[in-house]
């Protein structure tokens, strides 16, 4: 984890170690900023759990894909349930898993898009290599800009598989 630390830290873009459940095990400042203006949530905050504020922050669509709900579907909701889907595959019964599947059972709406999931994996084809720009809301300057996720797996350092993903923005001055 150490050397996870020194690379996150090191980055200017927003970025962050994640486990196989998409909890945070290490942000850098510059994430810190980027969701800093987030409204506190019980169990969906972006500095503890990026696929949990995705799926059930209230307020995650308005700031991830700009306030237009097509955007923040197909750009940042659809590859977290994406991604979800695939860890229970791999983890099927794994109990944080099942905590955020019990959760999209509660919520009719999230649980029709979970049911599209794989019909939006064949569309959409590998949902670890995705270089679309992903549009959000600048709460800085009430802009739209757009960023792309870069996600680097790693094995070889922990017990458990985790994932180095960062931010790289676009479209103007960083946040």
């Amino acid at each position: 984890m150490a050397v996870y630390r020194r690379l996150v830290d090191s980055s200017s873009f927003p970025s962050i170690v994640t486990d196989y459940s998409s909890e945070n095990l290490h942000v850098n400042e510059a994430f810190r900023r980027f969701f800093g203006h987030v409204t506190p949530h019980a169990f969906a905050s972006p500095m503890q759990n990026g696929t949990k504020y995705i799926l059930f922050h209230p307020e995650a669509s308005s700031f991830l894909g700009a306030g237009d709900y097509a955007s923040f579907r197909e750009y940042w909701l659809m590859p977290a349930l994406a991604n979800l889907l695939a860890g229970w595959q791999q983890r099927p019964g794994d109990p944080k898993l099942l905590q955020t599947l019990q959760e999209i059972k509660r919520r009719p709406k999230l649980l029709r898009a979970y049911e599209a999931t794989p019909d939006w994996i064949r569309r959409s084809g590998d949902i670890h290599v995705n270089s679309d720009a992903r549009p959000f809301q600048d709460p800085r300057t009430g802009k739209v800009r757009t960023l792309h996720i870069v996600t680097e797996g790693h094995q070889a350092y922990q017990p458990i598989a985790l994932s180095h993903v960062t931010f790289v923005l676009n479209d103007g001055p960083e946040p």
